[in-house]
C-alpha cells in the first residue's frame, strides 16, 4: 500500500510472526530404585504442550504430585520459542518420610535403661523390616518376635517392644551407731527388679534418731548394702540445785548432759560441783546433806524434765564474833545489870533492847543497836542515871512486834505536876494508837509512869529484780510490788539460770552483795541487778563418714576460738576428698543444705559430719593383638565401665579417642573416658609371617638340590596357628628316589605369645633335623645299591 503526495512517494509495509515450534514438558521421575508402592504414586503423567509465536516466552508449570517433589525445588520453568520443537522436562524425587521409631519398653511402658531407641528414616514409600532386640541384658522379650514389615509415609510410625526385667540382686539394710556397732538386726530387701530404684526409710529404734530419713538407689546384678547410722538422742539434763537451811536458792543451778544411757556424776567428785562448793565455803556455808541420785544414766524418757534432781543443802557457819550489851551508869561508867551475850550465824540480823532497871533511867540509846553477826566482836553500851524524882518513861513500839522501835524518852518532873507528851515522829513509822497515861501528873519519887505509844511499819516500796547480762541486755525480770509489806520486811529474790550464761555479780541499789536478799524500804524502790555472762565456747568437732561403711574418711578437724563464747557464729566448709563424693552435712544430726554449715557455739561440745559416698567410677579396659588386614573396633578392647554410684555405662555412653590402623605395624594407645576417669588400652599390630624356607644339606654340608624344609606361620587375630611340615626330593640318580613327607601328630597348636629363637638355636634345630634326614638317605642309597650288584 502508498500514496503520491508532492512528488514524493511513501510505502509502508505490515509484518506478522511465523508461529513457533512447539515445547514439550514431560514430568520425569528421577527416582533409580523404586518400589511397586512409589511407583504407583507417580503413574504416568502426561506430557505438557506449550505453543507460541517463534520469540514467546511460555511459562511450565509442575505438576502437584502426592509424596512426590521437583528435584531442584522450582516449580516453573521459563521457555523460549523458537522455530524449532522443543523438549523440557521437570524432574521429581521422592519426598522425605516421617520416621519410623522403634522403642523399646518394660512392662510399665517406661524406656529400658542404656537402650537407646531406633529409629529409621527414608523416602516416602520405603519398606521396613523390624525385629526385636533379643540381647538387652535383664530383660526377656514378652511380645513376639516375629519380625514388622510396613512402609514409611507422611506421618510418624512407632513400633513398640515391651520386654519384662529380670530380678536383681537383694539389697542389706544395715542398722548400726556412730561406733559401726550394730543396733537391730538387718534387712533384705528382696524380689526387687533389675534396673529399678529402690528407696528404703529408715525405722524408728528406742533411745535413738537416725542421722538420715531415706536412702536411694538402684538394683544391680550384684547384692548391695547400704547403712542407716544412728546416734543415740540426747538426754534430759541433771540439775544440781544450791540452797541454804531455809530452802533459798544461794547459787545458780548447775546443768549436765548427755547421751541417753550415758553416765553422769553430780556427786563432790564432779569439778564443776567442786568449784561451787568451793565458792560457797568461801561464803560461809558448809554442806549438810545431799538430795536426789548422784550418780546414774541419761534418760530420753519424755514424761521427765530432768534425768536426775540434785539438792545440795548447806548451812551458814556460826559466826566467831560476838554482840555483848552492857546496860552502865552514865557517870562512873560501871555496869548496874548483867550483860548479854548475843551469838548467830554468818550475815543474821540481830537487835538490842535497853532493860527496865529499877532506880534508874534510860539517858542514852548508841547507833549500833542492831547489825549483823560477822568476824568482828562489837559492844552495845546503853547508859542510864539514877532517879532522882518520880520519872514518866515515854516508849514508841511497834504494834505487831511489840517492840522498841525508838530509843525511850525519860521525862521528870515534881510530884503531882501535870504532863502532857506528844508523840514522837519516828522514820518509817505511822502512829497508831496514843494511850490514855500519855497526860497525867508526874508520880512519887522512885516511881515510874511508862506511856506506850504503838506504831505501824510505813508501806514498803517495790523491788525491782532485773536478770541482764554484762552489756545491759535484760534477760528477765521479776517486780515484788510490796503489797501489804511494810518497811523493814525481809524480801528474797530468786536466783535464776538461763542457758549459755553464767552469773557473775548480785547488786542492790548499785553495791554488790552475795545474794539476792534484804528489807523492804518506804522512802526508795530498791533495784535487785542479776549480771551474767556468756559461758565460753565449747569446741566443735568435725567429721567425715563414709556413709556406705559408718567409717572416718579423713582425720576430724576442730573448730574453736578462745575468744568465741555461747553464741558466737561459726561456718564450716566440707572438703573435697579424693574418691569420693559429697552428700550432704549435719550439725549434731540435723541436716543443712550446700556444701558449709553454719552454727551458734554453745557450752557443750558440738559435731559436724560431712557424708559422702565412694566415687565408684571405673574404666576396664584390655590390651589386644591384631594382624595387618584383620578388623578392629573400639568396643573390642573395652570391657566394662560404671558411673559413680556404681551403675553399669554402655560402651556408646564412653569418650574414646585414638585409632588403629590395621595396615601399618605398631602400637596404638586407644583412651577411653567418662566423667574425668581415663583408661588406656594397647592395640599392637604385626604382620602375618609367610613360608620360611631353610635348604637341605648333605653330610658334608652340600646343599640338595629339590630338598627344602618349609615352615609356614600364619596369623589369626590374637592366637598364632603354627603348621610345619618337612619335604625332602632327592634326585635318585645319584642319591637314589627317595619321596618323604614329615608332619609332627599336632600340626596345628594354638599359642598366646611367639618366642623369637635365640642365637643359633634355630639353627641347630634345622641342623638335627637335617642330619637325621640324611643318616636316612645313606641308610636307603647303601641298600639300593646292593640290591643293584646282585
Amino acid at each position: 500500500m502508498g500514496s503520491y503526495q508532492d512528488g514524493e512517494t511513501n510505502a509502508e509495509y505490515q509484518f506478522e510472526r511465523e508461529p513457533g515450534g512447539n515445547a514439550t514438558v514431560n514430568h520425569v521421575n528421577a527416582e533409580s530404585t523404586l518400589n511397586e508402592k512409589q511407583r504407583e504414586a507417580f503413574g504416568s503423567p502426561t506430557p505438557d504442550i506449550l505453543t507460541g509465536k517463534y520469540g514467546d516466552t511460555v511459562t511450565a508449570k509442575a505438576k502437584n504430585m502426592a509424596h512426590y517433589e521437583t528435584l531442584d525445588g522450582k516449580e516453573e520453568m521459563k521457555i523460549k520459542l523458537d522455530e524449532k520443537a522443543q523438549q523440557q522436562s521437570f524432574k521429581y524425587k521422592l519426598k522425605q518420610a516421617k520416621p519410623l521409631t522403634v522403642k523399646y519398653v518394660d512392662e510399665d511402658g517406661n524406656p529400658i535403661p542404656g537402650v537407646d531407641n531406633k529409629i529409621i528414616t527414608g523416602k516416602w514409600g520405603d519398606t521396613y523390616t523390624v525385629t526385636p532386640r533379643e540381647e538387652i541384658p535383664f530383660y526377656t522379650l514378652i511380645d513376639s518376635s516375629e519380625k514388622k514389615e510396613g512402609y514409611l509415609t507422611e506421618d510418624d510410625q512407632e513400633i513398640v517392644y515391651r520386654y519384662k526385667v529380670s530380678e536383681g540382686a537383694p539389697v542389706v539394710v544395715h542398722y548400726v551407731d556412730e561406733k559401726g556397732k550394730t543396733i537391730h538386726e538387718d534387712k533384705k530387701l528382696t524380689g526387687l527388679k533389675y534396673g529399678s530404684r529402690f528407696k528404703e526409710k529408715a525405722i524408728n529404734i528406742q533411745h535413738y534418731r537416725q542421722k538420715r530419713d531415706e536412702i536411694t538407689g538402684q538394683v544391680t546384678d550384684k547384692q548391695q548394702e547400704i547403712t542407716f547410722a544412728y546416734e543415740k538422742n540426747d538426754g534430759k539434763p541433771v540439775i544440781a540445785r544450791f540452797k541454804d537451811d531455809k530452802g533459798r536458792l544461794i547459787h545458780e543451778s548447775y546443768l549436765m548432759y548427755g547421751k541417753h544411757d550415758e553416765a553422769f556424776d553430780g556427786s563432790e567428785k564432779n569439778k564443776a560441783i567442786q568449784d561451787i562448793l568451793t565458792k560457797l565455803k568461801s561464803d560461809h556455808f558448809t554442806l549438810q546433806d545431799i538430795q536426789g541420785n548422784q550418780s546414774g544414766k541419761f534418760t530420753d524418757d519424755s514424761d521427765s524434765q530432768y534425768s536426775s534432781e540434785l539438792t545440795y543443802s548447806l548451812e551458814k557457819d556460826d559466826a566467831p564474833s560476838q554482840v555483848k550489851v552492857r546496860f552502865m551508869d552514865k557517870n562512873n561508867q560501871k555496869d548496874i545489870a548483867t550483860e548479854e551475850i548475843l551469838t548467830g550465824k554468818y550475815d543474821e540480823r540481830y537487835t538490842t533492847t535497853p532493860k527496865f532497871i529499877k532506880g534508874y533511867h534510860l539517858v542514852y540509846i548508841p547507833d549500833n543497836t542492831s547489825g549483823t553477826f560477822g568476824d568482828k566482836s562489837s559492844e552495845v553500851s546503853y547508859l542510864y542515871e539514877p532517879d532522882i524524882g518520880g520519872t514518866v518513861e515515854l516508849h514508841y513500839i511497834d504494834k505487831d512486834t511489840k517492840e522498841e522501835i525508838s530509843p525511850v524518852d525519860v521525862k521528870s518532873g515534881g510530884v503531882d505536876q501535870a504532863y502532857d507528851f506528844e508523840p514522837k515522829n519516828i522514820n518509817r513509822y505511822e502512829l497508831s494508837d496514843i494511850p490514855d497515861n500519855a497526860k497525867g501528873t508526874y508520880p512519887d519519887p522512885n516511881q515510874t509512869i511508862k506511856v506506850y505509844y504503838s506504831y505501824t511499819k510505813t508501806k514498803a516500796k517495790p523491788v525491782h529484780v532485773i536478770y541482764q547480762d554484762k552489756d545491759g541486755k535484760v534477760l528477765a525480770k521479776e517486780e515484788l510490788d510490796g503489797v501489804d509489806k511494810k518497811w523493814g520486811d525481809s524480801f528474797e529474790t530468786e536466783l535464776k539460770s538461763f542457758t549459755g550464761y553464767e552469773l557473775k555479780e548480785i547488786t542492790l541499789d548499785g553495791a554488790r552483795v552475795p545474794e539476792g536478799v534484804g528489807a523492804f524500804d518506804d522512802a526508795k524502790e530498791q533495784t535487785v541487778i542479776y549480771s551474767y555472762d556468756w559461758k565460753k565456747a565449747a569446741p566443735v568437732y568435725v567429721q567425715y563418714i563414709d556413709d556406705d561403711t559408718q567409717k572416718e574418711i579423713r582425720p576430724q578437724d576442730e573448730i574453736v576460738d578462745k575468744n568465741a563464747i555461747f553464741g558466737d557464729p561459726f561456718e564450716s566448709n566440707m572438703k573435697d576428698i579424693p574418691g569420693y563424693i559429697f552428700q550432704l552435712g549435719d550439725l549434731n544430726g540435723q541436716t543443712q543444705e550446700g556444701n558449709s554449715i553454719i552454727g551458734k557455739y554453745t557450752d557443750q561440745a558440738q559435731r559436724i559430719t560431712y557424708h559422702y559416698k565412694q566415687d565408684k567410677t571405673n574404666i576396664v579396659v584390655k590390651d589386644s593383638t591384631v594382624y595387618i588386614g584383620g578388623n578392629w573396633s573400639a568396643s573390642d578392647n573395652f570391657e566394662s565401665a560404671s558411673d559413680k554410684n556404681g551403675d553399669l555405662i554402655e560402651f556408646q555412653n564412653m569418650q574414646v579417642s585414638g585409632a588403629v590402623n590395621v595396615n601399618k605395624e605398631g602400637i596404638y594407645p586407644i583412651e577411653y573416658a567418662y566423667e574425668g576417669v581415663k583408661r588406656t588400652a594397647y592395640v599392637t599390630v604385626k604382620a602375618n609371617k609367610e613360608s620360611i624356607v631353610a635348604p637341605t644339606v648333605d653330610k658334608n654340608g652340600k646343599v640338595l638340590k629339590d630338598a627344602a624344609i618349609k615352615e609356614k606361620v600364619a596369623g589369626k587375630q590374637g592366637n598364632k596357628n603354627v603348621a610345619t611340615s618337612y619335604t625332602s626330593k632327592i634326585n635318585m640318580g645319584v642319591y637314589g628316589i627317595i619321596d618323604m613327607r614329615m608332619q609332627p601328630k599336632d600340626n596345628q597348636a594354638k599359642v598366646k605369645e611367639v618366642r623369637l629363637p635365640k642365637t643359633g638355636e634355630a639353627t641347630n634345630q634345622v641342623a638335627l633335623v637335617l642330619g637325621t634326614l640324611m643318616m636316612i638317605v645313606g641308610l636307603i642309597s647303601l641298600y639300593v645299591r646292593r640290591i643293584g650288584k646282585l
